[in-house]
């Protein structure tokens, strides 16, 4: 190594920029060196797992890599940790018949599961769909429980049954295997035949077969996976006599107790042409093209710390005790072991070391200063090194219109030809360069299902109207879009507070009283601290306190419902529109007028200037003035305005109050308008997204585009 440039120091800000900048060093070598990946390797210091993860970090960036089977940990490798906690989850479902949501969860995102996040998220969505089907009025747990309980045992949808969607044929082909794995279990059978069962059940193993054969880069990761599974099976077949549950326990915990898994049947293939990682003492008597040498800090290489841990192993020989090595022999071997992998590069030698700016990780190896030649700080570089690096690149200069036509237009032309390379069986080799798979380039989905003036008339709601004005795009995305979260305990405690008010109108009793009542109710609510229960009912009983002191002024004595349903039929710019609900109180005021009376639980109150024109209450009002209620009122419809009264916002004389002027006796309104704006928005599908002061708590803030970068506003 003569020639300039043959030594080489790099340094990187991160163990994330370490492994991609050898990745991109070992890919360079290879396609515009032309050397064979067989001719390059990296050396590592020993250490607990530090082979392995630089093989999986190095392998799932696309490089072939060759690892001797004693220095890979078999639990580090994904599928047998898949495996196994199938395993663990049938046992535990033989021994106590249940499985916790996250477990559940796991489960189903496994290959044997076959799910994704998103699959995932779309199987939540249909057993809540087909829970309130079943019981509308029931209160639905969370997604996660829901999974879980239709896993142990069919509920929702039996195993017989035709699923609807791939997520439930998912679902249901996981819960067989649970419990075809649970019954074996319980019969005592060995650990290789249960091993053998969940293996076999599903088309992962075949997938994998494929993918190791088409000769890709993922061949590479797939080769390895089915080494990690027939080295499990290996392990397995030598735990003689444990069975059942005790087997598959014994098994996990010799997994999960190997640091080396010391098998070398894993042991990479060396005719493979891959790159080899190996320790210093691995790499005697060997040579290659190109070395690059890693895990240069101080603690690691040198390793500063005596070895042999607190009772000094190290220390024992055939003949007693032997003399601890001094701090400078120490250090001499480890500087003999660094000369021993620089001196292993035939013609290049390359050092990555990190310097951690938040100081995190120790400061960069001593024994760099050593090798004589200048330390180069390299930045993450946008330069692509893969396949779809190269095709994600040229999209965007495709398609960025502030760039040069014939510089978009050449972009375009690659990426044409990309998407014609076929290989040997006819299959796209770049299909992300076809535009016909690229987001966003596909016309408006219409499915015709919309809100249509020529089909139907528009369903409107005060909470509805509020919503839509308030932000469309959430509206449409909660309500339409079935993406609105099922009902948590505070809504059920908003429905139970407004069920006793009702009744203690009625009857004329004072709602405190029924504080018992709802003792036995709150004794079933999932709430998942015990300390919280009694807080939130301390809560609902300081409600029921709060409107006794509002009823028990003479202002509301002039009873004339509760609990009121209304239905309106409106004529709005050339649209029918059909608005309902239902008023929680309508009284009669000291001047012979009619007042709506709206009642909230929620912890805060709106101001007086936004209680002006709060949708719910002007649409009550309407619905007053224009007749709804004539059955109860004897056809009186004069407005004495309405009010919202905050049943756990307290004040010194009660509850918070927020009153509303009344409506115009005649002629349109504000209300007109903001139902005529929301009509408008249902027919023309226009569901934009506006920004206002609940988009921090939005749980659909990801993605808007009211939002820049990072979900703050803009």
């Amino acid at each position: 190594m003569n020639q300039a440039g043959a030594v080489r120091v790099e340094i990187v800000p991160d163990s994330g920029a370490e492994a991609d900048r050898i990745a991109e060093i070992l890919r360079e070598a290879h396609l515009r060196g032309g050397a064979e990946w067989q001719q390059l390797a990296v050396i590592c210091p020993a250490g607990a797992d530090a082979v392995s993860a630089l093989a999986g970090r190095l392998s799932a960036a696309g490089i072939p890599v060759q690892i001797a089977g004693d220095e890979l940990a078999l639990g580090n490798e994904p599928p047998v940790r898949q495996l196994l906690a199938v395993l663990q989850s049938a046992a535990l479902l033989a021994d106590t018949g249940q499985l916790q949501p996250p477990t559940a969860e796991r489960l189903l995102r496994t290959p044997l599961g076959g799910l994704d996040a998103l699959g995932l998220r779309r199987l939540a969505r249909q057993l809540r769909l087909r829970a309130s089907l079943a019981d509308p009025d029931a209160f639905l747990p969370a997604s996660g429980s829901l999974i879980a309980a239709e896993l142990v045992a069919p509920e929702l949808i039996d195993d017989d049954q035709r699923a609807d969607s791939t997520e439930l044929d998912a679902l249901i082909s996981m819960r067989r295997l649970l419990t075809e794995l649970a019954g074996l279990i319980k019969e005592d059978a060995d650990i290789p035949a249960l091993l053998w069962k969940a293996w076999s059940a599903t088309s992962w193993p075949r997938r994998l077969q494929v993918e190791a054969l088409r000769g890709t880069e993922s061949s590479v990761r797939a080769h390895r996976d089915l080494d990690a599974v027939v080295a499990l099976f290996d392990l397995a077949g030598r735990q003689t006599g444990q069975h059942g549950s005790a087997g598959v326990r014994a098994l996990l915990a010799e997994v999960q107790a190997q640091q080396i898994a010391a098998d070398t049947a894993r042991e990479s293939d060396p005719r493979r042409d891959s790159v080899a990682i190996v320790t210093p003492y691995r790499a005697k008597g060997r040579q290659w093209d190109l070395v690059v040498l890693t895990g240069l800090q101080e603690g690691r290489w040198p390793r500063i710390n005596e070895p042999g841990g607190l009772l000094r192993a190290d220390l024992l020989g055939p003949d007693g005790f032997q003399p601890p090595e001094t701090p400078a022999e120490r250090m001499a071997a480890e500087r003999r072991s660094f000369l021993l992998a620089a001196s292993r590069a035939r013609k290049r030698l390359v050092a990555v070391a990190i310097a951690d700016p938040g100081g995190e990780i120790e400061e960069p190896s001593r024994f760099i200063s050593e090798l004589g030649v200048d330390v180069v700080e390299r930045r993450p570089e946008s330069l692509p090194t893969t396949l779809e690096d190269l095709i994600a690149l040229l999209r965007r200069r495709a398609t960025d219109s502030s760039l040069s036509p014939a510089l978009r237009q050449a972009a375009a032309t690659e990426l044409a030809w990309l998407a014609d390379q076929r290989d040997d069986r006819g299959r796209a080799l770049a299909p992300g360069a076809d535009p016909h798979q690229w987001w966003g380039l596909r016309g408006i989905t219409d499915t015709g299902r919309g809100p249509s003036v020529d089909k139907e008339p528009i369903r409107l709601s005060g909470s509805k109207v509020e919503a839509i004005l308030a932000c469309p795009r959430k509206w449409f995305l909660e309500g339409p879009a079935k993406g609105r979260a099922p009902k948590n305990v505070a809504m059920v405690l908003g429905t139970l507070v407004h069920e006793l008010v009702a009744e203690s109108a009625l009857t004329r009793t004072p709602a405190e009283t029924y504080s018992q009542r709802l003792a036995e109710i709150w004794s079933q609510l999932p709430y998942e601290a015990a300390w919280y229960a009694q807080a939130q009912y301390e809560q609902a009983v300081e409600a029921l306190r709060n409107y006794d002191i509002w009823a028990s002024s003479s202002d509301h004595a002039a009873l004339v419902g509760v609990e009121l349903p209304f239905q309106l039929n409106l004529e709005l710019a050339g649209r029918t529109v059909v608005v309902d609900g239902t008023v929680d109180r309508l009284e009669v005021d000291s001047l012979n007028r009619l007042r709506v009376i709206d009642f909230k639980t929620g912890n805060q109150a709106r101001s007086d200037a936004e209680v002006l024109e709060m949708d719910q209450l002007g649409i009550y009002q309407l619905a007053v003035r224009e007749g709804a209620f004539d059955e109860a009122t004897g056809g009186v419809r004069e407005l004495g305005g309405a009010q919202v009264v905050y049943l756990k916002v307290p004040r010194r004389d009660g509850p918070a109050v927020r009153s509303q002027p009344p409506l115009e006796p005649s002629g349109p309104t504000w209300v007109h308008e903001h139902l005529t704006r929301a009509a408008e928005i249902i027919a023309t599908q226009d569901y934009y997204a506006n920004v206002q002061p609940r988009c921090r708590s939005c749980e659909f803030r990801l993605g808007c585009p009211a939002q820049s970068a990072g979900g703050e506003q803009e």
